[in-house]
C-alpha cells in the first residue's frame, strides 16, 4: 500500500497520520491504512472519510 510504505519511510503511524484524498480509490486506501482521512475537494463527503471539505479556501487564512 502507498500510505502504508509512505508512513514507514517517514518513521510515522497511522495515527500520527493525515490523509488529504480527492478520489474513491484514495479514500479507500487511505482508510485501509488507518490513518485519519479527509476527503477534498468534493460536494458530497464520502462516508470513507473521517472529515471533509469542498475547497482548500475553506480553511481561511486566520
Amino acid at each position: 500500500m502507498v500510505y502504508t510504505e509512505c508512513m514507514r519511510r517517514l518513521g510515522v503511524e497511522p495515527f500520527e497520520t493525515v490523509v488529504f484524498e480527492d478520489s474513491g480509490t484514495g479514500l479507500s486506501g487511505a482508510r485501509q491504512s488507518g490513518a485519519r482521512v479527509v476527503h477534498a475537494m468534493s460536494h458530497v463527503v464520502s462516508e470513507r472519510a473521517d472529515f471533509g471539505f469542498r475547497g482548500y479556501h475553506e480553511f481561511g487564512t486566520e
